[in-house]
């Protein structure tokens, strides 16, 4: 604009021939200079694109989360533990001893993500809970006592236990938890013409002599000798509950419709026996029907605690002596002892010395 009003002002003073100063006043007093201006656009206002700050999730380093993971390992307990190794598929021996069982535990999850997924696991649910130390839900009784018939071993790792196929036989499995450190013993019941003898003879009260209780004794000594220190069961159906009875005595023994002739030779369940039975079975209603009747007076707790029947739905003698009869009862009931005192006091005992490391 500048330019062109000296360059209007100069050429107005040469055609007039007058002084500039002149010039000036002249065309000021006239209005000669007319500014020809455009017409102003619109000012555009754009709007302020306000940028969110995100705060992207600090990545932890290792020191980091295996110091966390150290410390839920040292505080919260032996079963929590269990539960969350075995939700994580985590397959091996543990040691009991709070040190060396996180050193073996920080081998097997030795990356960031493997620890923050044992770390999710140990901080969810409630603080130690999920397991019990000495029993076993019906699901798991049904499906071991299934697998003690199996010939062709189908199911060799089941609810974290692998069948160890060095001393189970086709007249009985034994299967091992060893991160739980518990072990199955599960004699089978009748199922041969054999079988069907050996029945015979147990009324007879020379079941201790047939082919069939040695047999099965071999198999519980091998058990016991070889998982020395463990939570052992010994569980049956059928004629395996007189097995139960008899070989289970320093084990939690376990027994779905027994052919159960212990009452008739003056001999009672021992308090480490439960008994399952369906009220209308033919097989264990006579005997055990006359020792709960007993019992009921003498020791109504016992009885309603190491005795569980099950109401009859049918008149069918075969299907209700079978071991479906275990889907009548809910599947996460639990059936068993309670926990070990001896091996949790000193569980407790130690990790009380670690817990705050």
């Amino acid at each position: 604009m500048v330019n062109r009003y000296v360059a209007f002002v100069k050429k107005y003073a040469k055609d007039n021939d007058m002084h500039w100063n002149c010039a000036v006043c002249e065309i000021a007093s006239n209005d000669l200079y007319v500014t020809k201006t455009k017409a102003a656009k619109p000012k555009v206002v754009k709007p302020k694109v306000v940028k969110l700050k995100v705060d992207k999730p600090k990545e932890r380093g290792f020191d980091t989360v295996s110091s966390e993971l150290q410390q839920l390992l040292y505080s919260v307990g032996t079963p929590k533990i269990i539960k969350s190794l075995l939700n994580l598929n985590f397959r091996g021996n543990m040691d009991r001893h709070p040190i060396s069982r996180t050193m073996q535990i920080l081998k097997s999850f030795n990356t960031v993500q493997k620890m923050e997924e044992l770390i999710s696991e140990l901080k969810s649910g409630s603080k130690g809970g999920g397991m019990k130390g000495g029993k076993l839900n019906v699901s798991e009784i049904k499906a071991f006592l299934e697998a003690s018939y199996d010939v062709n071993d189908t199911n060799k790792n089941m609810y974290g236990y692998d069948l160890d196929t060095e001393i189970s036989n086709k007249w009985g499995k034994v299967f091992v938890n060893q991160l739980s450190r518990k072990v199955v013993i599960a004699h089978r019941g009748t199922r041969s013409t054999t079988d069907w003898a050996n029945n015979a003879v147990m009324a007879l009260g020379a079941y201790q002599l047939t082919d069939r209780y040695k047999t099965g004794e071999s198999l519980q000594q091998a058990a016991e000798f070889k998982y020395n220190g463990y939570k052992i069961y010994t569980i049956g159906h059928s004629q395996a509950g007189q097995l139960v009875h008899l070989l289970g005595k320093n084990t939690t023994g376990i027994s779905l419709n027994p052919a159960y002739m212990t009452p008739l030779k003056g001999e009672f369940q021992g308090k480490n026996e439960f008994v399952i039975r369906a009220s209308f079975d033919p097989v264990s209603s006579l005997t055990k029907g006359m020792q709960n009747a007993a019992l009921s007076i003498m020791n109504p707790g016992y009885n309603a605690r190491n005795n569980i029947v099950i109401k009859s739905t049918t008149s069918d003698p075969l299907q209700e002596h079978a071991i479906t009869v275990l889907d009548r009862l809910p599947q996460d009931m639990l059936i068993g002892r309670g926990k070990s005192n001896i091996t949790y006091k000193i569980n407790k005992d130690i990790l009380k010395q670690y817990k705050n490391i």
